[in-house]
């Protein structure tokens, strides 16, 4: 940054911000920073040029960077329902890892009745949105995809 052209300094809060943000990942650290970098229309990067970068404000957004990246063909347009949305949310607001199918039920609070969640877990096992751990024991496909999903949710964004 100190040497490039322009020349663009970074405010400690926004360093931050992108540490914070990125969960040790070193592609998404590049990426917060590359649109952060895009939003920014001084030579200072702040903490508002990198959340406008994630969200995509003057610039293509981080989120929408990693869906495309990564995350298209296990989670397509076509899967997303207010229903799988509550699903996936179940997932990552769960304080373990490995999540169980009387977690979900609870989780869901009818959102999706009982009966009708193992076709929901079965149509994200068949994309590889999430895998089975055991008899009743699911995770999400990665850590990288629970990141953007609860990226995707802290900026006001349905997963």
């Amino acid at each position: 940054l100190e040497s490039g052209s322009p020349i663009c300094n970074i405010d400690p809060e926004a360093l931050e911000t992108i540490r914070h943000y990125s969960d040790g990942f070193p592609g998404v650290v590049h990426e917060l920073g590359y649109q952060a970098f895009e939003s920014n229309d001084d030579d200072r990067i702040s903490r508002d040029d990198v959340v406008n970068g994630i969200v995509g404000n003057n610039c293509v957004g981080a989120l929408d960077s990693l869906y495309v990246k990564h995350f298209q063909k296990i989670y397509p347009g076509k899967l997303r329902s207010p229903r799988s949305e509550a699903l996936l949310k179940a997932f990552i607001d769960c304080p373990h890892e490995i999540v169980s199918t009387k977690y979900l039920v609870t989780a869901l609070k009818g959102q999706i009745p009982a009966t009708n969640l193992g076709g929901y877990i079965k149509s994200f096992m068949e994309r590889g949105t999430i895998v089975k751990f055991g008899e009743g024991q699911y995770k999400l496909a990665s850590r990288l995809f629970g990141l953007y999903l609860r990226l995707r949710t802290k900026f006001g964004r349905p997963t």
